[in-house]
C-alpha cells in the first residue's frame, strides 16, 4: 500500500469539489488535479473500442481514462498510478487455489479446515461430503473477474482463454476505486480484516459498497453523458464454469457486502457527503446488522458461554475467537434463504410456497445498473448479531 498517508479525511466538505478543465489537464501529470490523469481529462473520449480485443498501449490508455473519471465521480485525485495486469481464468484459478490445499501433516492447517467445515455444516450450507475450502475456492475461481491486491499495489483482471483481451469496464473502475481507497486508507491495515465471519463482510461492507457506490455512478454517467466502451458480450472474465458448480449458500453470502454495501455507502453520501465514507473507512462497520439496517436500533449484549462437554469433546481454541465464530445477520439470513433454494423448505415465510421464499433474496425492490441486487433483510434474523458458534472436536 502507498506509504504517503498524510491524512486519511480530505475534503470533508458535504460541497462538491470541482474537477480540472480540459485546459488545464494539458498543462501535465499534476496528481493534485481532480478529474485528470497522466494528461486523459474524464470527458476525453476514446479512439477504439474493443470488439478485437485490447493493445497493451489501448489498456493503458483505457486505465487513464478511467482513473479520470473515478477522480471525478469521487471527487479526488488518485495519489499514484495503479498498474493493471491480465491473467486467464485457469491461471487465476490455480494462483487462488493454490494455498488453499491443506497439508494433512500440518496440523494447524488440518485444525483450521476441520474448524470452517462445522461452521458451514452448522449453517446448513455446506454437508459432511464436501469441504468448505474446496467449495470456497470453487466460488472464488470461477465467480471473480478482477481483484486489486493491497500488498501488491495493483490491478489483476481475469480475461478469457485463448483470446484477445477484452474486459469489463465496470470491473477495472470497480478495482480502481480499491486503488484509491488503499492509497488514502492503507488497504493492509488489520482493521480492513474482520477476525469473525460476520466481521469480515461488515468491512467489506463500506469497502466493497463504495466501490460498487462508485461504478453504479459511473454506469449512470456512462448512458447519460459520457461515451465508454462496451463490455464483452460475455460480459468478461473468460466465464469459470457454469453455476450449477457454485455453492449457492457461500456464494449469496459472500456477494452481501456489494449489495447491502452499495445502498450503505450510498445513504452515507446522500446523508453527510463524502467524508462520511471517509470517517467509515477509518471506523469500518463490525456486523453485516450495521450494513443491512444502516444504522440499527437495538442495543447487543455479551453472550456468556459454558462448556459443558463431556467424553472428552473439546472446542477449538486456537481457531476463531477463542474457538468461535460469529456467523451474523447476512450469514443467517443466508442460512434460511439457502434451504428454500437448494431443498425447497420454505423457512423464512413457512406459509408461502418454496418460489415465494426464494424471491425475498432474489427479487428485492431496489435494484442495480451494474449488477444483480439481493436483499437479505428479515424479520427472522433482523438484529442478529454478537453470536457466538463453537465448533467441537
Amino acid at each position: 500500500a502507498s506509504p504517503a498517508l498524510e491524512s486519511e479525511t480530505p475534503g470533508t466538505s458535504a460541497t462538491a469539489v470541482q474537477s480540472a478543465t480540459a485546459a488545464a489537464c494539458d498543462t501535465g501529470d499534476n496528481t493534485e488535479l481532480i478529474g485528470c490523469w497522466n494528461g486523459t481529462h474524464y470527458e476525453d473520449e476514446l479512439a477504439f473500442d474493443q470488439d478485437d480485443g485490447l493493445t497493451e498501449a489501448e489498456l493503458e490508455a483505457l486505465t487513464h481514462l478511467t482513473m479520470a473519471r473515478v477522480e471525478h465521480v469521487r471527487e479526488r485525485p488518485f495519489r499514484a498510478a495503479v498498474p493493471v495486469e491480465t491473467v486467464t481464468r485457469s491461471e487465476f484459478a490455480n494462483g487462488s487455489m493454490a494455498g488453499g490445499g491443506a497439508d494433512e501433516t500440518n496440523e494447524s492447517v488440518a485444525a483450521s479446515q476441520r474448524w470452517n467445515d462445522q461452521v458451514w455444516e452448522a449453517l446448513f450450507v455446506v454437508g459432511e461430503d464436501a469441504t468448505a475450502a474446496e467449495e470456497i475456492d470453487t466460488v472464488f475461481g470461477g465467480s471473480v473477474s478482477g481483484f486489486y491486491s493491497p500488498a501488491q499495489d495493483r490491478i489483476v483482471l481475469v480475461v478469457p482463454e485463448g483470446e484477445a483481451v477484452q474486459i469489463d469496464p465496470s470491473t477495472l473502475a470497480h478495482e480502481l476505486v480499491h486503488g484509491m481507497q488503499d492509497q488514502y486508507h492503507d488497504l493492509t491495515r488489520p482493521r480492513y480484516v474482520g477476525v469473525t465471519q460476520d466481521s469480515d463482510l461488515a468491512v467489506d461492507g463500506i469497502v466493497e459498497g463504495e466501490a460498487v457506490h462508485i461504478e453504479e455512478r459511473y454506469a449512470a454517467r456512462c448512458a447519460d453523458n459520457w461515451t465508454c466502451i462496451d463490455a464483452p458480450s460475455g460480459g468478461g472474465g473468460g466465464g469459470g464454469g457454469s453455476a450449477t458448480e457454485y455453492n449457492f449458500g457461500i456464494l449469496q453470502t459472500v456477494l452481501q457486502p456489494y449489495a447491502e454495501g452499495a445502498f450503505y455507502a450510498e445513504s452515507l453520501v446522500e446523508s453527510e457527503g463524502w467524508s462520511a465514507v471517509n470517517e467509515t473507512m477509518t471506523n469500518p462497520p463490525g456486523s453485516t446488522a450495521e450494513v443491512i439496517h444502516e444504522r440499527p436500533a437495538y442495543e447487543t449484549r455479551a453472550v456468556e458461554f459454558e462448556d459443558t462437554a463431556t467424553d472428552g469433546w473439546e472446542t477449538y481454541p486456537n481457531q476463531g475467537v477463542d474457538g468461535a465464530e460469529t456467523a451474523g445477520e447476512a450469514s443467517m439470513f443466508v442460512m434460511f434463504w439457502y434451504q428454500s433454494f437448494e431443498y425447497g423448505h420454505a423457512v423464512l415465510e413457512p406459509t408461502q410456497s418454496r418460489a415465494a421464499n426464494v424471491r425475498i433474496h432474489t427479487q428485492p425492490d431496489a435494484q442495480l445498473r451494474t449488477r444483480a441486487n439481493y436483499n437479505y433483510a428479515h424479520e427472522a434474523t433482523a438484529g442478529w448479531a454478537g453470536d457466538e458458534l463453537y465448533p467441537y472436536r
